[in-house]
């Protein structure tokens, strides 16, 4: 069991840190809007059979809840993912991967200012660090890889919907079963989306290479994606399942690296590295004073 826990976690991270990769294929192609589109309508129909299939009387719960679900779809999905599309023009995979290990930071934050949740001394010291390698990630020394500020600032900004995201549905969808918040949050995202796709809409037919990446973003990256993620959660807990974190950075460096052939600058490294170490003090994984239990 444990193994194939690890298995598991392992192909989440993979599929997850290969999203930036396939943006950065298919958006010169097709408009970060109409891409998105295009994913949220197959992780739907994927996301929707699995819910009909497993919790049928879910189905109606997707209308009666349509307003936490759209608040959803708006903060999880629909923005962040079309901010992603529109950033990974200008960016590499593994920047954008390195950037979207903040998101619990700014969950942690969002949560405090919101939710009134409590922050230790550890999880203040873990945002300023993740900030500070954030901070090293957008200097510009004079290395092979540039980082427009903007569309960092924009990657910044989709992991702030990602925070808030996780604070709506604590505060909002607690009582929903997650395969259910997954799959109508998904489908509230492409109604949403619907009118910009088509303004967006590619003029001539992408290549052959633009459209495999979007499947790939669509039935891999979201829908099988999504129902793995809740798979483990229901089976190991969000803590355990949060791990996939610390690993989705690693993979998008490695994909990049094989097959974009792109370069790992020295302040990816360094940033990234710290962002990671920040994120572990925030989410509780690394504290101050920790003791050991008892024996």
């Amino acid at each position: 069991m444990q193994l194939k826990w690890v298995v598991e976690l392992l192909l989440l991270s993979a599929v997850w840190g290969a999203s930036f990769m396939f943006m950065r294929i298919a958006s010169p192609e097709i408009a970060p809007a109409a891409l998105t589109f295009i994913r949220c309508v197959i992780a739907t129909f994927i996301l929707g059979a699995i819910v009909y299939l497993s919790y049928k009387q879910e189905i109606r719960h997707t209308l009666t809840h349509w307003w936490p679900l759209t608040l959803l779809a708006v903060t999880n999905t629909a923005l962040p993912f079309s901010l992603w599309g529109y950033v990974s023009l200008f960016m590499e995979s593994g920047p954008m991967g390195v950037i979207n290990a903040t998101a619990p930071m700014f969950s942690s934050l969002i949560a405090f200012i919101w939710l009134k949740d409590k922050l230790s001394k550890s999880a203040i010291f873990g945002m300023c660090l993740g900030f500070s390698g954030v901070t090293i990630l957008l200097i510009s020394p004079n290395d092979t890889v540039s980082i427009a500020l903007f569309p960092a600032l924009l990657g910044l900004f989709a992991c702030a919907n990602y925070g808030l995201a996780a604070c709506v549905s604590k505060a909002k969808a607690a009582g929903l079963k997650p395969m259910t918040v997954a799959a109508g949050s998904q489908f509230y995202s492409a109604i949403i989306l619907l009118p910009f796709a088509l303004i967006s809409w590619p003029q001539k037919m992408p290549s052959i290479e633009a459209i495999s990446s979007t499947a790939a973003l669509g039935i891999g990256c979201s829908g099988y994606a999504f129902y793995l993620y809740y798979k483990l959660i229901a089976e190991q807990g969000i803590a355990r399942t949060m791990t996939n974190m610390y690993l989705i950075p690693l993979f998008a460096i490695l994909w990049g690296g094989i097959f974009l052939g792109e370069t790992l600058a020295l302040r990816t490294a360094i940033g990234g590295a710290i962002i990671l170490i920040g994120v572990a003090f925030t989410t509780g994984y690394l504290q101050f004073g920790r003791k050991k239990a008892l024996a």
